[in-house]
C-alpha cells in the first residue's frame, strides 16, 4: 500500500498520543528547518519526527543543513540548543530504512501502513542530544503556529462551504 506523508502525520499523531506526548504540530519552522512533526513531552522535551516514504527522499535528507548541528559538526552554543530537538527520529513504511542506516543522533520508528497503530515498531530509540528543555518562548512560537494555522484552516473550510453553497443554489 502507497502511503503518503499526511497520512502518516495522522498515524503518528495517534501514536504519540498513546505514548503521552502533550503538544502534537505538524510541519512546523521551529529550527531553522521545518519538521514533518514536532511532539513536546510533559516534561518540555521535544520530539522532531522525519516522515520518509522512499529510500531517495531518506537518502536526500542528508543533503539538509540541520544534520550538521544534530550531529555535533556545528558545536551548539547558546541559544543553539532551542533550534534543535532534544530528539530526532526517523519514520517510515516498515523496513524502509534499516538501523544500521540511521546516524547515532538518531531514533528509528516502522509503520506498518496496513495496521498502523498495531503495527508501529520503535526499532532504535533516539539518543538524547541535548538535556535543555523548551523555553516559554518557544512553547509561545508554537502555541502561535497552532493558532494562525487553525484560523487559516477555518478560512478555507468557510470558503469551499460558500463555494459549494453557491454551486447547489446555481444547478
Amino acid at each position: 500500500m502507497k502511503v503518503t506523508e499526511r497520512q502518516m502525520q495522522v498515524w503518528l499523531h495517534q501514536l504519540m498520543l498513546k505514548k503521552s506526548r502533550h503538544s502534537i504540530l505538524p510541519n512546523v519552522s521551529m529550527y531553522g528547518w521545518e519538521a514533518d512533526l514536532v511532539c513536546m513531552t510533559k516534561a518540555d522535551y521535544m520530539h522532531e519526527l522525519e516522515i520518509k516514504i522512499s529510500r531517495s527522499d531518506f537518502k536526500a535528507d542528508f543533503k539538509k543543513r540541520k544534520h550538521m548541528f544534530l550531529s555535533g559538526k556545528i558545536p551548539l552554543r547558546g541559544s543553539m540548543f532551542e533550534r534543535i530537538p532534544n530528539y530526532f527520529w526517523y519514520v517510515c513504511p516498515w523496513g524502509l530504512i534499516q538501523p544500521e542506516e540511521v546516524p547515532e543522533y538518531a531514533g528509528l520508528i516502522w509503520v506498518n501502513t496496513r495496521s498502523y497503530i498495531t503495527g508501529t515498531e520503535e526499532v532504535w530509540k533516539a539518543p538524547k542530544i541535548h538535556t535543555n528543555k523548551v523555553s516559554d518562548e518557544r512553547k509561545e512560537d508554537m502555541r502561535n503556529v497552532t493558532y494562525w494555522r487553525m484560523w487559516s484552516a477555518y478560512d478555507k473550510i468557510a470558503k469551499l462551504q460558500q463555494k459549494l453553497d453557491k454551486e447547489k443554489r446555481n444547478g
